[in-house]
Order: C-alpha cells, then structure tokens, then sequence
C-alpha cells in the first residue's frame, strides 16, 4: 500500500499521559512541527522524509514508583516437536518475512525546545536553542547513520543524581550543568562498530567554572583503532594541538597485549593550566606540583611505538616554578613494572632547590641535607630494576658531579657487576650535608668488578683527590687504590699535603669473620693543629706495622710494632723506642707481651678480652654493688699478669716530676670460678716533685668472702712531712668499705688513726667512724657511737657527729 502525504504541519500541540498503576508522568506540547514527505510506502517498508522542522517543543517524562509489578506472561510457552501445536495457523513463515526498513532523512532541525526527564533521585534536562542536521543516509538494518553537517548553538544540558552529595570543587559528574554548547561538524558517521567524523567548532562551559573555547578534530574510532587529527583544544589558560593515534586489538587487549597497543601522539607547543586539570581531577589539589592552579605547563611531545616499546622522539616540558626537562629516548615495557626499562637522553632536567623540593612530600628529603639552590642535569641513562647503564653530568651551585659506566643485578650481592667512573669539581659538601667541617672537594674515583658481599666479590677501586677541605684545612695529592679478589684484599693509599704526609700499604684475608690483616704506615707527619683538629701544636710522626693472622680480640694472633715514634707538642719534642705486642694464642690459652721502654706486660691464661671487664666488675660487685653494673654471662678466666713500668724519657718528658722514681712491679692474679682476685704492686722509690715514698706497696686480695686491700710504705717526706710505716687497708664486704688509716712515727709508735666504714645504700652513701678508732697526734679520742655522714645527689647531713678527748669536746 502506498500513500501519498507531501506536508505535515501541526501547530500547538499538547499530550498528557499519566498512568499511577505503572508510575509514568508524560507531558509533551509542540509548538510547531513542519515535516515533508516524498516517499510513504507501508507495504514496502519504504519511507522518505526529506526535512522535518520542529520549534516550540516541550517535554516532561517522570518515572514514579509503580503502584504494582507487571504481572508475569500467560503468553504459553511453544512446545517441542514440530512446533505446530497450539500456534496460529495464520503465523508468518520464513518465506513470508517483512522486507527491510528503509528511511531516508534529509535535513533536521530543532529550535527553542525543552526536554526534562526524571526517575527517583535522578533528574536530567536539555534545552535546546537551535540544532540542525543534514542527514546522508540511514541504515536501521545494520544500526547506522551518516550526516553530512550537524550545527548546534545555545544549547544547555543538565544532570543530576540527588543520591549523591554535591562535590565543593571540581567538575561533578554527579551534578553536571552544561551551557552554551556549540558544534559545528561535518561528515559524522556512525554504525555498530565505529564512529567518525570532523568537528570544525566546539564550546562549552560548566557549572565548574571549565569552559572550552574551541574543539577542532578530525577523529575516528573504532573496536581496533582510534585516532585525532588536525586536533585543537582551546580554553582560556590550555592550548593541545596536533594529532593522536592508537590501534589495539580490542579495548581489554590494550593492557593485556600491550606489545599489539600501537601509539602515535604529536603534541606540538601545547599547555595545559593545572586549573584546567582540577576541573577533571580535584583530588590532586593536594600534591604540590598542583598547588599552583594559575601555573601553566607547557608540553611538546611525540611519542610513536607501542604500550610494550615506546619511542619518545620528543619530551618537553616546562611551567612548575622553573623546572625544565628536554627528553628523548625509548620505554621498553611500561605497562609492567617488574620489567620496565628506559633509555633516555636527557638533554636538560633544570630548576631551582625551591621548586624541586616544593614538588616533594614533606619528609622525603633528609633533614641534614640541603638541595643546592640551583640544578642541572644532562646527559644519557638507560636501565631497569636489575641495573643500569649512564654517563650523566649534574652542574649544580653547589659544584659538579658525573657518573659514567654500568652496574648490573645490582640486587644480588653475589652476582652484581659494575664499571663505574666519579668525578667531582668544587662539590661544597659543606653546603650540601649542612655541616661546616666540610668545604669544596674536587676528585676521581674508579671501582670494577662483580660482586659487593667480601666473601664473593672481585674488583679493583681507585681514587685521586685532588682537593678537599675538612675542617677549613685543603687536603690535596689524596690517593687511594685497592682490589678484592678471592676474599683478599689490598690496599694502597697516600696523600702529600703541608700539614699530612704519609703512605700506607695493607691487605686482609677476608675468608673468616675476623680477617686476617697486614699493615705497613709510614707517617712523616701528620700536625693536629694546622689540620685544625686541635687548638694546641702537636704533631705526629712514626711508622707502624702489623702481622695479625686474627684480628679477633678475644683470640688476638699476630705483633704490632711502632717505630720511630715522634710527637712535638708546642716546643716540647717527645719521642720512644720500638714498642712491640706480640699476642699468640695455643688452644684456650692467650698471651699477649708488650714491650716498650716505658712498659713491659705479660698477660697470659684464659680470657676473652672482651668480657675481662665484665668478669672482674662480676667479682667487685658481690661485695660492693657497682653504679650502672649489669651481671651478664661470660665465659670463664683464669689468667696472670705480670707488669713492669719504667719512668722512661717520654713519661719523664710527659710527667717530669717523677725524676728519681724507680721501676715499678707488679703481678696480678684472676680466677672467675673461684671469685679470686689478687693484684700486687710494689716500687722502691716513688718520687713526685718534692714527695719522696720508699716500699710503697699495694696489695688486693679476695679471702674468707671479702675484698682485702692493703696499700703501704716504709716511710715519706716532703713538704715539711714525714711518715713512717703508713698504711691504708680494709675489705669490701656486702656493700661495705671498711677502711683504716694508720701513720706512725719514727720509733713506729702510732700517731694518727682514722677507721670507719662506707656504706652504699639505694639513694645514696652513708658513713660511720668507728667509736674507739680515732687517734688524732698520739690522743686517742673518744666518737659517738650514734655518728655518721649521709650524703644524697639532693641531701648532706651529719649526725651525732661529736668527739670528746678527756675534758675537750668538739661538734
């Protein structure tokens, strides 16, 4: 059946249609509705409509709650077998089948309408100010459509979903108002599988306060590829333009094969104002580098490649604070991070400490290191987690640094291998480690080999400092270099300054926790005070060598030997002989020997050199607690040391008043499991200034669960004083000094006598005299039994602190 209908006007047209049972509210009135036809074929299924003009047109659509559910089908289900049973006889066939629907439009337009649509807490509207289409061709078989131009101008949209709350900042998806949008396209095509088109103009602003200016793209899209072509997007602070391309096997195999994710973006003198980004992300106000949303970044980029290898032809950028980076280079797998990898030329990475440090979170950088104040990096790097490979040149105000070599697995302390090459020029290390003991240094250091652990590794290093400041003093000529190889170590070093001058040879089996290690040190000098280590002239000189199989302290095996040793001190120079400790070790017996001109020690027995300490503070402390003491385990001792002292020219030229002092002796005894301690000591002579002793003596002893001390001389003079036969002993004994001292006169008669005993409480010292043991010039008096000086960090006081003397009694 064919019909003939050439024009439909209809004017002032208005539809209501509410239904409570399904919650449907529909309201629509046109205000003018011009269409022409030229093709009505029903039977045919041809339609042809070459315009359709609207204007005036109004609609309202709400969707309510529905009073009740739609009840379920009664329709009966078809049955199997031949399908005859129970169907209509008059049931269209296969061979029966409508033909195909075809629509052909032409020009569309639409003015001044409104169209509101609202569901629950979601409501959306549109208004319309003008729109025009030119239609090319419809498909409805296939699902598309092409038009030859499409013009939009003052049209707004709005949405909002009321479940949501409203975002303070920022473009909110939830809450969208568009106005004043406006296109201008050409050739827009659209079917099931792509979509395509130009965009000569597009301009928009949001309720957000975005607004773009103008669109112009060439673009196509599709489920392998999607690209944009002569692309300009202008706001008031943005600009992006050129082009972008991308072709992928589907949408999920972007990331998931990213090797078959191909990219072409061109993007030439571009910028993006970081308002423009808060608009889309407000989230980002936080981080620094967005602080600023009037900054403007400025970008020229082209990147070509794929997802798995991404050529970077071109990388700049520019616009936080003054941070500039040029960059090319190639991103071998990016969408993975265990195996990401880059080789970049980075022809300027540039700023300034502020801005630099403004991008960082608080905390990251150390709190005594200081970024120079102004930065530029150059140079090549290409690497990955396991490694890399560069020759970079940093130029900063604080002075140069440049790496050059490799470093591969650095992961693995056994298998790592690198060539490396440093150098530095005028670095102010002062500056930079906020510490002034350091200034400026200027140096070349080496290191190749594989491997870093001491027990794997194989390398040669090598240093030169040219110039370095430590404490205001220019240490210059410094080298240094050194191999390790099969758990061996050697090392060479020297330097030939003014004020330091040495050389220095070592090496060191490494193959045992406690290395084996040899030294040879020739030191001409070395002058503490010009190297401002001390405020007073002193100096150094000596040569020092050592042979230790084990450098274990508690089972020390080798000899040290100092020769030549010689000190200046202001006018005063000192110097020795040959000092020598030579230590052996036979099973669990240790002996260590020193000989010197001043000294002679032989400590031999079993012992740790370590835990002597502990072990004797464990003996002191069972009759008298130690401040501080902490009873921890150590292995038994059981030793003897013999000791001989000399007043040798250097102790004499140290301590010269003891001129005409004889040698002192002396041998001492440590059993640990017994608790037995015995120290004993003796001299001849003894003289200090114008002091002379004769015998004196010290004697220690543990006995009967006590401490005994006994210290003792024949006789003394000096200053107007003589003694003869005076003593000092006493024990310690459950937190007890006992002391008495004892001085007699020429016919050992005694004359003074002083006895009382120390006690060490929790907080504090407490001490008594004893009543009947004060002799003060041949009289004995007579002590309160009740006495005693008590002394706290916060008390001091005497009690009963009286003493009578026949008639005489003093407080």
């Amino acid at each position: 059946m064919k019909m003939a209908l050439h024009d439909l006007v209809m004017n002032r047209i208005r539809m209501v249609y509410k239904d409570t049972v399904t919650g449907n509210d529909v309201e629509v009135f046109l205000g003018h509705n011009e269409t022409k036809l030229d093709t009505l074929d029903v039977a045919g299924g041809r339609y042809g409509v070459p315009s359709i003009e609207v204007s005036g047109l109004r609609g309202r659509v709400i969707q309510g709650r529905p009073l009740t559910r739609p009840a379920a089908s009664s329709i009966p289900e078809p049955r199997e077998g031949n399908g005859r049973e129970g169907a209509r006889d008059d049931a269209p066939t296969k061979s029966s089948s409508a033909p195909p629907l075809l629509l052909r439009l032409g020009r569309i337009g639409v003015k001044d309408s409104y169209l509101e649509y609202g569901s629950g807490e979601m409501r959306a509207e549109v208004k319309v100010g003008e729109l025009a289409a030119q239609v090319k061709r419809v498909d409805l078989e296939k699902m598309g459509f092409e038009v030859s131009r499409i013009e939009a101008d003052s049209t707004d949209l709005r949405y909002d979903d009321n479940s949501q709350k409203k975002q303070k900042r920022g473009m909110d998806y939830a809450h969208l108002a568009v106005k004043g949008l406006g296109l201008s396209a050409d050739n827009f095509s659209y079917s099931a599988d792509s979509i395509s088109g130009h965009i000569s103009r597009g301009e928009f602003s949001e309720q957000s306060g975005f607004r773009l200016d103008q669109l112009q793209t060439r673009f196509f899209y599709s489920d392998r590829r999607v690209w944009l072509k002569d692309l300009l997007v202008r706001t008031p602070g943005s600009l992006l333009q050129r082009a972008a391309a991308m072709e992928y096997d589907s949408v999920m195999g972007i990331v998931k094969h990213p090797a078959r994710t191909r990219l072409d973006v061109d993007l030439v003198n571009s910028k993006v104002q970081v308002r423009d980004i808060l608009y889309f992300a407000p989230f980002l106000a936080s981080q620094p580098a967005f602080a600023n949303p009037s900054a403007v970044w400025n970008i020229d980029a082209r990147t070509t490649g794929t997802l798995d290898v991404l050529n970077i032809q071109r990388l700049r950028f520019s616009g936080i604070r003054d941070l500039r980076l040029d960059v090319t280079g190639k991103l071998l797998h990016p969408m993975d991070t265990s195996r990401i990898s880059a080789d970049l030329n980075i022809r300027q990475l540039s700023g300034s400490r502020d801005a630099l440090v403004g991008l960082l979170p608080k905390g990251v950088l150390p709190a005594n290191i200081e970024v120079p104040s102004r930065f530029d990096l150059r140079g090549k790097v290409a690497g990955n987690m396991e490694g890399f490979q560069t020759d970079m040149v940093l130029n900063t105000s604080s002075g140069m640094v440049r790496l050059k070599g490799y470093m591969r697995q650095f992961r693995s302390a056994s298998n790592a291998s690198y060539d490396l090459v440093l150098d530095t020029k005028g670095l102010n290390l002062g500056k930079i480690l906020k510490d002034s003991v350091y200034g400026a240094a200027t140096a070349h250091f080496t290191v190749k080999g594989k491997g870093y652990d001491q027990h794997t590794a194989n390398a040669v290093f090598s240093g030169r400092v040219h110039s370095a400041v430590y404490r205001g003093y220019a240490y210059e000529g410094a080298a240094i270099d050194g191999s390790l190889a099969d758990q061996h170590a050697e090392l060479k070093s020297s330097i030939n300054s003014t004020a330091v001058h040495f050389e220095l040879e070592g090496s060191a089996d490494l193959s045992r926790k406690w290395p084996a290690l040899k030294l040879d040190w020739q030191v001409d000098t070395v002058d503490m005070f010009a190297l401002h280590l001390l405020k007073d002239t002193m100096a150094f000189r000596g040569h020092v060598h050592a042979d230790f199989a084990d450098i274990n302290p508690d089972s020390l095996q080798g000899d040290l030997k100092l020769y030549g040793v010689g000190v200046t001190r202001g006018v005063q120079h000192l110097s020795t002989d040959t000092v020598s400790l030579v230590a052996s070790r036979d099973n669990d017996i240790q002996n260590i020997v020193l000989r010197s001109e001043a000294a002679d020690i032989n400590w031999k027995g079993k012992y740790r050199l370590t835990e002597t300490g502990v072990a004797l503070q464990h003996v002191i402390n069972r009759y008298y607690r130690l401040n501080g003491y902490k009873d921890t385990s150590f292995a038994a001792q059981d030793w003897t040391m013999t000791m001989h002292f000399r007043p040798s020219p250097l102790v004499l030229a140290l301590m010269p008043s003891l001129k005409n002092t004889d040698s002192l002796g002396g041998i001492m005894v440590f059993n640990s499991d017994r608790d037995d301690l015995r120290l004993d000591l003796r001299t001849p002579r003894v003289v200090v200034g114008g002091q002379r002793f004769h015998n004196v003596g010290v004697h220690v002893a543990t006995a009967d669960g006590q401490l005994n001390y006994a210290i003792g001389m024949t006789d003394g003079n000096g200053s107007g004083l003589e003694f003869y036969r005076t003593s000092l002993g006493g024990y310690l004994k459950d937190n007890h000094l006992v002391s008495s001292l004892v001085l007699r006169d020429r016919k050992d008669k005694e004359r003074y006598r002083l006895s009382g005993q120390l006690d060490k409480l929790d907080d504090g010292l407490k001490f008594v005299l004893n009543p009947d043991s004060l002799v003060l010039n041949y009289d004995r008096w007579q002590v309160n039994t009740a006495n005693y000086f008590y002394m706290t960090p916060r008390v001091l006081s005497f009690m009963s602190w009286v003493f009578r003397i026949r008639e005489i009694r003093c407080l």
